[in-house]
């Protein structure tokens, strides 16, 4: 297949999930805000819907690599929320997140021999599909059930598995792209699976509650912190392509 072919088939298909994702996160928003609004005097158990813009950060190998840069990044979260009393919950669920980066390095053809002579002539970038699975205590002191709005803090842990990582990498020196397609991703210490990491997670938002019918709107800064380094590693990269990342998540969304 072509190279050119071959990008915007990648591209397509990560653009297709994210349409699709925010489709139905949207609906599903309108949803639960035309519904009939129930006795929830007792209720233990809420969901919690959120999108975010994401910042992301990413540390890698200076030996290596030069000239990192982030690319836009996306959160999508389904949370459930189990009250276990007026100020402390547990929350767990879903969360989909891309992200990616894009950094010079080395490229090694089949066969080279592998001179590491600071000459960073081809491009790398990186596009990451993953999901995660929170498991966080939810902390609110003043209540919500009598006040409009209401302060929080929640931390925990973030299981996280890649599914999907696309790779282009182009030459600087005369714009040709020797590879371009999905490439697998492992950790340097990884959990239960090749593909899983773990995240330790640090949130606090404002929360506008409806007293009326016990749902909310809210805003959270979410904190996410690898903590083991992912690996890229083909048989042109370099042998220590490293990178730990962090990320600064800006999460609007709704409590249903």
């Amino acid at each position: 297949m072509h190279p050119v072919w071959r990008q915007h088939t990648a591209y397509n298909i990560q653009m297709s999930m994210f349409n699709k994702i925010l489709r139905i996160f949207f609906l599903v928003v309108v949803f639960s805000y035309t519904t009939k609004a129930q006795d929830v005097a007792h209720k233990k158990v809420f969901y919690r819907l959120g999108f975010a813009p994401v910042l992301s950060f990413y540390k890698n190998n200076p030996y290596h690599t030069s000239s990192n840069t982030a690319s836009p990044a996306y959160n999508f979260s389904f949370l459930t929320e189990i009250r276990i009393n007026k100020r402390v919950a547990f929350l767990t669920g879903l969360e989909y997140l891309l992200h990616g980066l894009n950094f010079n390095s080395y490229y090694f053809p089949d066969g080279a021999t592998r001179v590491y002579n600071n000459n960073l002539d081809f491009r790398y970038s990186v596009f990451m599909n993953e999901i995660n699975l929170p498991l966080l205590m939810r902390f609110n002191p003043h209540g919500e059930e009598k006040n409009h709005f209401s302060p929080y803090a929640s931390f925990g842990y973030d299981f996280r598995y890649v599914l999907l990582t696309h790779l282009a990498v182009k030459s600087n020196l005369d714009g040709s792209q020797p590879f371009d397609g999905f490439t697998k991703v492992s950790f340097e210490h990884p959990f239960i699976y090749p593909r899983g990491s773990s995240f330790i997670a640090f949130n606090a938002g404002l929360q506008k509650n409806f007293l009326s019918n016990h749902k909310a709107l809210f805003f959270e800064l979410n904190f996410k912190y690898s903590l083991t380094r992912f690996l890229i590693q083909e048989s042109f990269t370099p042998g220590s392509l490293y990178i730990r990342n962090f990320h600064l998540a800006f999460t609007l969304g709704c409590k249903i």
